[in-house]
Formats: C-alpha cells, structure tokens, sequence
C-alpha cells in the first residue's frame, strides 16, 4: 500500500511504530492500519460523508501496474468503527 489519502482531510493512517510508511499485503490478506483522527473531523456532522483511497502497486505482471480503490463512508460509520475497536 502506498497511499491512504481522506477527502476532506479529517482523517489518516497513524505514524509510528505501530504503522510503517509501506505496507506488504499478499493477494487476499488484509490488513488492520491504526486509523488517526484530525480535529477537522470533529467539526463534521454525523451525514458527512468522507472518500477514503487507497492506492497500490500490484506485482502481477513484470512491471508493477498502481491501482487505486476509492470508498465512501460517514462520520457516523467512522465513530461506529472506533466504538466496536474499543470492545
């Protein structure tokens, strides 16, 4: 993975230990990144909706092709998220 950008910009991957700057996923596995909150995000309404994508280079071919996922969520899903990690 090589880039996880949030539009608006409320929200990203954690630095750190915890999270490297490149991460190696093999075909099918998933990953769990620790997930950053901006103060911008506070000031979003449950409805708000934020792109989250995620792009990558796929190593199936001899030269490495970048692909991109975009993905729609609420504010609201993002507190439901972080509520059921806390469990």
């Amino acid at each position: 993975v090589d880039d996880i950008v949030a539009t608006p910009p409320v929200l990203g991957v954690a630095e750190g230990k915890a999270a490297p700057a490149a991460v190696l996923v093999k075909p099918y596995e998933e990953r769990l990144l620790r997930m950053t909150l901006f103060r911008e995000f506070e000031e979003l309404g449950d409805s708000a909706v934020i792109t989250v994508s995620a792009t990558w280079r796929t190593t199936r071919t001899i030269w490495p092709r970048k692909r991109q996922v975009l993905t729609k969520i609420t504010a609201k899903d993002v507190m439901t998220v972080l509520a059921r990690a806390k469990e």
